[in-house]
């Protein structure tokens, strides 16, 4: 049997909404299709692994006057709205975590399609996902 996974790239508010500080351009057109994808994907046992930017002031990556190759505008930054997955893909993930002293750019989580009850304490956790329609 061929092993399938959903690969969710970074589908956050700063990057998927026009309002957000790094919008991409059109992104909100593919978010129905998202969604659906997402609610394929958790029915039909295909695991889900999703990436999320994960950026604090102080990375490098970060800057007020940005070079567009090494360095972007302020965005993703940890525990504001626009760091937060749309929620059309958003997993409920119970816990999440990175080695002490450094700062992510990005964390990944694995979605398990059922009943998932535990998590480990790296930057990939697994969770389910709870459904809300």
């Amino acid at each position: 049997m061929a092993r399938v996974i959903f690969w969710d790239v970074d589908t956050q508010y700063d990057f998927m909404k026009a309002d957000g500080k790094l919008y991409v351009p059109d992104a909100e057109h593919v978010i129905a299709n998202l969604g659906r994808l997402t609610d394929y994907a958790h029915g039909h046992g295909i695991r889900v692994i999703a990436s999320a930017d994960d950026h604090v002031m102080a990375h490098p990556e970060i800057s007020e006057h940005p070079d567009w190759q090494s360095t972007f505008p302020p965005h993703c930054l940890r525990g504001t709205p626009g760091q937060k997955k749309i929620p059309e893909t958003r997993c409920a993930i119970r816990s999440s975590s990175s080695p002490r002293g450094r700062i992510p750019r990005r964390s990944a989580s694995a979605c398990a399609p059922t009943g998932a009850t535990s998590c480990s304490t790296s930057t990939a956790s697994t969770c389910s996902r709870t459904r809300t329609s």
